[in-house]
Formats: structure tokens, C-alpha cells, sequence
């Protein structure tokens, strides 16, 4: 979910950032993993992929693997926000598959569940969705992401980056001292630092909220060969390398 800076409840840049970490505190990724989607996901506690270099667990680190209650309470109390915080969260039915709509019901009743937080629901198809979304016409949103290339920057540039596409009003400049530090080196060692570094940052006031990982899926039966090579990080389902024997 991604939550916008302009359009967020929230009187101040404080109580925003509470709001988002309450609803961090909040949210059961393993029971939209296990509950909506069956298994076929898999909860995600950071923006960067699970595999890929640099990639932590900040979000298990800083908020815990399950939900906590209290501490949502707190961060709120705090931050001087009242509740239930109202929250109006877009979702899009069929561009990421059609239990969007379960796992949103389900998130509905996660966050409500706390009796933090009053969630009003709302959806449009993607062609519609995209642009709203994009130009400040939905406060907090829901947003999927296939990379445009298999690397780390790819994630960090775009959730964290004051460049990125999210239209969010997030800036912060040690993020983008650090990105510009990652993408003018090749030394890679150095460059998983930097990303570990910005998601530690990302994670405390970055306003987006990771939930869960998709898996690639093939079904076949024991006469097919070649499989293996076609599931790559590239997303790029290579025909050509399926054999029959």
C-alpha cells in the first residue's frame, strides 16, 4: 500500500508517519498469504524482493512478524492522532488478479479489527485507477511492481526515491545521497550497504507499506524438460528452452 504525504489524514508530517506506523503494526501478512491467496504468496517485510542482493527483513525487524495492537495504539497516541483514523484506501479489481478483492476486504477488517482505524473501501480498473492514483486523487493506494530489470536498484529507486514514479511527496535526501552512491559504483559490496542502508530508512518513514511477494508457478508433468531455465528474476518465460522427452 502506498500511502500519499499530500492527501493522507494526518494534521502534520508526525501524525502521518504514525498513521502509517500504526497500520504497519496493524496488518497480518501471513493471513492474507495463507487465507487469501492460499499459500501461493508469500508475506513480504520489505520493499526489495526476497533473493535479491541487500534484500533485509526491515519491516519484520522494526514492527514484528505479526500484529501488535498496542503498540499501533501507541504510535498513534503519541503522534496526538485521534481515532478511529479514516482512511479511504483504493484498489484496482482485476489488473493484479481478481482476489484483490478479498485481500482488501481483508485488510479492511484487520485495520478495523483494532477499532483504530475506519476504512472506506473504494475501486475503479486499472485504466482509470493508474491516473488518479498518480496525480493525488487517492490517499492511500494499493500498487504492485514487476521490475524493469532484475537488480536491487530497480525497488530502491522507485519506493524510496524522491524521482520515483509513486507520486507520494516523499523526499528524503540521505535516501538520494545514497542512491546516487549506488548507481555510480560497481562495486557491489558497496552497493548492498547502500540498499540495506536506505531500507532502514525506508522503514521508518517512508510512507508504503510492503504485504506479500508472488512466486513463479509452473505446472507441468514429467515428460517436459527445461522448466528450471524458463523461472528467472527477469520475469521473461523462455519458451524456446522447454523441451519434450
Amino acid at each position: 500500500m502506498v500511502f500519499n504525504l499530500k492527501t493522507m489524514p494526518g494534521a502534520n508530517d508526525a501524525q502521518k508517519e504514525a498513521i502509517v506506523h500504526a497500520v504497519d503494526y496493524s496488518i497480518d501478512r501471513q493471513s492474507i498469504a495463507t487465507n487469501v491467496y492460499q499459500g501461493t504468496v508469500q508475506p513480504l517485510y520489505t520493499m526489495v524482493a526476497k533473493g535479491l542482493p541487500g534484500a533485509q527483513d526491515a519491516w519484520k525487524t522494526q514492527y514484528g512478524a505479526s500484529p501488535d495492537k498496542a503498540k499501533a495504539a501507541a504510535a498513534l497516541q503519541q503522534a496526538g492522532v485521534k481515532t478511529p483514523v479514516s482512511l479511504q484506501i483504493w484498489w484496482t479489481p482485476t489488473h493484479y488478479g481478481t482476489l484483490s478483492s478479498d485481500e482488501y476486504t481483508e485488510i479492511k477488517r484487520q485495520l478495523e479489527g483494532t477499532g483504530l482505524f475506519k476504512v472506506d473501501l473504494q475501486s475503479t480498473e486499472w485504466e482509470q485507477y493508474t491516473g488518479n492514483c498518480l496525480a493525488d486523487k487517492c490517499p492511500v493506494y494499493q500498487l504492485g511492481w514487476f521490475p524493469d530489470y532484475p537488480d536491487t536498484d530497480d525497488y530502491v529507486s522507485q519506493f524510496f526515491g524522491s524521482t520515483g514514479f509513486l507520486n507520494d511527496h516523499y523526499k528524503n535526501a540521505q535516501v538520494d545521497s545514497l542512491l546516487k552512491d549506488e548507481q555510480g559504483t560497481t562495486d557491489q559490496a558497496k552497493r548492498v550497504a547502500d540498499f540495506q542502508k536506505i531500507q532502514q530508512i525506508g522503514v521508518k518513514d517512508a510512507p508504503v507499506v510492503p504485504i506479500w511477494q508472488g512466486q513463479q508457478i509452473a505446472v507441468t508433468h514429467g515428460t517436459i524438460n527445461g522448466l528450471q531455465s524458463t523461472l528467472t528474476p527477469d520475469y521473461i518465460f523462455r519458451f524456446w528452452l522447454l523441451g519434450k522427452s
